[in-house]
């Protein structure tokens, strides 16, 4: 009973610091989120994002979403640029986190007809999000997350869900893990 109880010990101990080296100073973070709808008309959004690990669980980055959408008019296309903030909250294999962010963009729409004028503009794009985090290697992360976005030049203002993963990378730590 006593070994028992020494290696759930040791090996919790393990996996709490592995999984915290994950989300610690130093790290750098790279991944994204995405989708593609092709329902009546195409849709496809990427959005690739890039962070550093500021302190042990809060990262500061960015993000660049990217989307194309196609219709019976014509097609739109946008790209954001979003400064971003990040926080991690507990130890385990699966972890919490709260994401803000707030950037610029461009829009543009074109028509295929000329009952309507094309048009491009800058805009902001501003949201926050809730989200989960879970390690399924030693470097690798799913993602979900749920949030509130708001852009007015694309009349998007309301809720989001995306799914997505982030790397981590530190080679100089890793040598040493």
């Amino acid at each position: 009973m006593k070994k028992l109880l020494l290696i759930l010990l040791l090996t919790t101990g393990f996996s709490t610091a592995f999984i915290q080296a994950q989300v610690s100073k130093g790290k750098w973070m790279l991944g994204g989120y995405g989708f593609i709808n092709p329902d009546r008309y195409i849709n496809i959004y990427i959005s690739p994002t890039a962070g550093y690990m500021v302190s042990d669980n809060f990262a500061a980055g960015a993000m660049v979403n990217i989307e194309y959408t196609n219709s019976e008019h014509g097609y739109a296309f946008s790209y954001y640029m979003i400064p971003t903030a990040r926080y991690y909250f507990g130890k385990s294999k699966t972890q919490p986190f709260i994401m803000a962010g707030f950037g610029i963009g461009y829009f543009s729409i074109f028509y295929d007809n000329d009952d309507f004028e094309d048009r491009s503009e800058f805009s902001y794009y501003g949201g926050g999000a809730l989200g989960l985090s879970h390690l399924i290697n030693r470097n690798i992360a799913l993602e979900v997350m749920a949030g509130y976005s708001n852009s007015p030049i694309t009349k998007f203002r309301g809720t989001f869900v995306n799914f997505g993963f982030q790397i981590f990378l530190n080679k100089k730590n890793h040598a040493k893990e």
